[in-house]
């Protein structure tokens, strides 16, 4: 997951063939935007995992949105051709797997194996990034193996993360997860609590109680934006 400096535009109408690349930053966001309330979560099969990844590829994150020239550069916009094309090879990846998977047979699936779980994030309607978690059988800490969001959305990745963190608590671990981060994106996991273990990184929910909210009623984690 990476975080980015260009946003898109929350109050520009989406086009159905796509998300415009728009020239706001997040540092002009509305303090009083919920993304809460923009963004939305689905657990997926993996056969609906690909056709929305491969759509983010496609259509929602097209090459507009990196329409530069990268000798003519500067730092901010090279960071950015840097994030766009790291996101793209996160998402192919998970668009891979995917695909793998959603062409085996309800036998091969029903095997008693690890379980290899996708998640979407939607924003209006629109898919705009992707988790695919890996839980084994023998009660291990289940690891996020891929996760990206398009590069121009912000606060998307947390969201994704409670979801695993989540189905971690449901599968009996405690909402803990681990993951190898790309060196760059280590920032971002340890502000929302995961610690390094030399290349892996691990995520114990319970050992940060105002980053990860308990919640007794509903049996959850809820991620704290502060």
């Amino acid at each position: 997951m990476i975080y980015r400096s260009k946003s898109f535009n929350l109050h520009r109408p989406l086009e159905s063939s796509g998300l415009t690349r728009a020239n706001s930053f997040s540092g002009k966001w509305s303090k009083s935007f919920n993304i809460r309330a923009s963004i939305v979560i689905k657990e997926v099969s993996a056969l609906s995992a690909h056709r929305a990844v491969e759509k983010i590829l496609n259509e929602t994150m097209d090459d507009d949105w990196n329409d530069i020239e990268y000798s003519t550069l500067n730092n901010e916009t090279r960071k950015w051709h840097d994030r766009f094309c790291q996101t793209k090879d996160i998402l192919s990846n998970i668009l891979s797997v995917s695909e793998g998977l959603s062409m085996e047979s309800p036998t091969e699936l029903s095997m008693d194996r690890s379980r290899e779980l996708f998640f979407v994030a939607y924003f209006r309607s629109v898919p705009v990034g992707a988790l695919y978690l890996l839980v084994t059988n023998n009660g291990r800490i289940p690891e996020v193996v891929y996760v990206a969001t398009h590069c121009g959305i912000r606060n998307c990745g947390p969201l994704l993360i409670e979801s695993a963190v989540n189905k971690s608590q449901q599968f009996g671990t405690g909402g803990k997860l681990k993951l190898f981060p790309l060196e760059k994106a280590r920032y971002a996991y340890l502000k929302m609590g995961f610690s390094n273990l030399n290349l892996m990184m691990q995520l114990v929910p319970s050992e940060h109680p105002d980053k990860w909210i308990w919640n007794t009623n509903t049996q959850r984690y809820k991620y704290n934006f502060i």
